[in-house]
């Protein structure tokens, strides 16, 4: 049960535009956790400001807090994602001019739309990133290293579009037209399985955030020869912000979104989500500020995250040329005999 399916992933995307209403509980706009800085005093806070530029640059980092609650027992940590490398460098080849060199490697997920009847497949790209994780205890001391590769362009559009197109579509009121607008939708779900992925396989957090999940019953077990798994999130039932992380800069626009993981048929985790604008350095994390997720049967069992910190890599260093004016260079070359 360690990974989730998107094999049902069109099917949970569709609806979210075209207004079909789903069984997810409402939100609650003050959604937001408050994890205070003396719970983690191994954290240093801070937010640079936005950058219109969407290019991920090597340095660029974001910071969670992290709390479960389990009835009077709270475990605390911290999580830190650094981009390794940005989306290119320019190299110089010995004795040469500068040459581009790209670092990513692109991937292509596939869904499918029905426009006048007729079924058409769509596809979605995103650069892969090479991103560092770091996880932390609340002092500071680390607990587990990894590197993962997540999608920048997926992450740097955000929930933010999702939430529109979705909220459009609610607002047509069924007039019976197909729907084939739904790719933010598509990117969007995609971009946060990928942050979900990176909690759920590190080997410090998963034990706990599976504590969070209602197990299936042995008898979906039996009937269902396995496990499986879907995620939903009806943009649809987003609501506005009331309540943003503390220390948090100030933003134009902030939704709540609702997040429900089912495990062979049956609600296993709940959540609400916190998004943001994802213009860097919020790109990183897609824009998700915080977010509260619940046990389904028992309200004693949560699994907070709140973003502390979002900081800009540096560009890459400047080298000379021979001429004594100046060019961003991250390498040089040398030619093989």
């Amino acid at each position: 049960m360690k990974h989730l399916a998107a094999c049902a992933l069109a099917v949970l995307c569709l609806p979210a535009c075209s207004g079909m209403p789903l069984a997810v509980a409402p939100v609650d706009p003050a959604t937001a956790p408050a994890l205070t800085r003396t719970e983690y005093p191994g954290a240093s806070p801070g937010f640079d400001a936005r950058s219109d530029d969407p290019t991920w640059n090597g340095g660029d980092q974001v910071l969670y807090a992290l709390r479960l609650r389990k009835g009077d027992e709270v475990r605390r940590w911290l999580l830190r994602l650094d981009v390794v490398l940005g989306e290119s460098l320019i190299a110089r080849v010995e004795d040469s001019s500068e040459q581009k060199i790209e670092l990513w490697e692109n991937q292509t997920w596939t869904y499918r739309t029905t426009e006048h009847g007729e079924s058409r497949e769509h596809r979605v790209t995103s650069k892969m990133l090479p991103v560092g994780v770091v996880v932390s205890d609340a002092n500071g001391h680390e607990l587990t290293k990894s590197l993962v590769k997540l999608p920048a362009h997926l992450l740097g559009h955000g929930l933010l579009p999702a939430i529109d197109c979705a909220l459009a579509g609610a607002a047509a009121d069924g007039d019976g037209a197909d729907r084939t607008d739904i790719r933010p939708v598509v990117e969007a779900i995609l971009g946060t399985m990928s942050l979900l992925n990176v909690v759920q396989e590190d080997d410090a957090l998963a034990q706990y955030f599976w504590q969070v999940v209602e197990k299936p019953s042995l008898w979906s077990v039996v009937t269902g020869l396995g496990v499986q798994a879907t995620m939903t999130m009806p943009f649809e039932q987003s609501l506005p912000a009331t309540r943003l992380p503390a220390d948090l800069p100030p933003v134009d626009r902030a939704y709540v979104v609702p997040l429900r993981i089912d495990v062979n048929g049956s609600p296993a985790l709940l959540a609400d989500v916190v998004a943001v604008d994802a213009r860097r350095p919020y790109a990183l994390c897609g824009g998700m500020v915080a977010a509260v997720a619940r046990h389904p049967s028992n309200p004693d069992v949560t699994f907070e995250l709140q973003l502390l910190a979002a900081r800009l890599g540096k560009e890459p260093p400047e080298a000379e040329r021979a001429d004594g004016s100046s060019v961003h260079s991250a390498a040089t070359l040398q030619r093989q005999p």
